[in-house]
């Protein structure tokens, strides 16, 4: 009997828009909504009465979890990963199988990082098309080096920052034969940077403000207000920390709220 090879995770390999992350989860799901119709007969092929979402509907979602490294920070991108409205590419390979997946739009997206960590992403997508499954190319970073929290920040006063973004993209349907999206609706995006710092760095009477931290050896600035504020003792054995929430959103995604440089 001939054995199969199979890897561990971590010897896989994950990408996004062709850049390669150290991908630490990851997961696809098809969901198949069955007509709500429930008629006796249905209308014949390609009469122009046939019932709209008679076979049913699919929707495709996923998600991917990564570490970042130099050569991944290009995903942190206000025109790319970051931007409303844009679709995107995936793959993942556990180093033996793999899945792809084209036309996605981001339905969530988080970056952060604190003390004694490393800087970690997690995105979530919705997709157009079906996912494609096979031997899927592996082009493994075991070599890579992780980012450490301790180079992103600033000036040593941020003990833990994260940054998150929010995109409604809903599949939308269309009166054909065939069970996947017509298209991917885009409505508001919103993006929240939470910054826990040793220092005060916001007075309690500033609303309208930017915010910016730093990636490795690049920064992000988000044009928001603050939406939340607060300060967190740290116990016997911590230092206090104060606490700031910065917020904003778009319909269109290009009044300049977040920027990357």
């Amino acid at each position: 009997m001939s054995e199969t090879l199979k890897l561990a995770g971590y010897y896989g390999a994950g990408t996004i828009d062709g850049s390669s992350v150290l991908i630490t989860s990851g997961s696809v799901t098809t969901t198949r909504n069955v007509s709500y119709l429930e008629m006796v007969a249905l209308p014949k092929t390609g009469m122009a009465g046939r019932v709209i979402h008679a076979d049913g509907t699919e929707s495709y979602e996923a998600t991917i979890g990564f570490e970042l490294y130099t050569g991944s920070t290009g995903i942190l991108s206000a025109s790319g990963l970051l931007s409303r409205g844009r679709s995107h590419t995936f793959s993942m390979s556990d180093g033996y199988n793999g899945v792809k997946g084209t036309n996605c739009y981001v339905t969530s997206a988080s970056f952060s990082a604190s003390s004694g960590s490393i800087i970690s992403g997690n995105v979530s997508f919705t997709c157009k098309d079906k996912f494609s499954f096979g031997n899927a190319a592996n082009d493994w970073k075991g070599e890579e080096t992780p980012m450490g929290y301790w180079i992103s920040g600033g000036n040593g006063k941020i003990a833990s920052w994260s940054l998150s973004m929010s995109q409604n993209a809903e599949p939308m349907y269309g009166n054909e034969d065939k069970v996947e999206p017509h298209y991917i609706k885009i409505g508001l995006v919103s993006y929240e940077l939470t910054v826990d710092s040793y220092e005060r760095i916001k007075t309690d009477t500033e609303t309208d403000s930017d915010a910016s931290i730093n990636i490795g050896t690049g920064e992000v600035t988000l044009k928001g207000s603050i939406t939340g504020t607060g300060y967190d003792f740290g116990g016997t054995g911590n230092l206090g920390t104060y606490k700031y929430v910065f917020g904003t959103g778009s319909n269109t995604g290009k009044s300049n709220t977040l920027v990357i440089s």
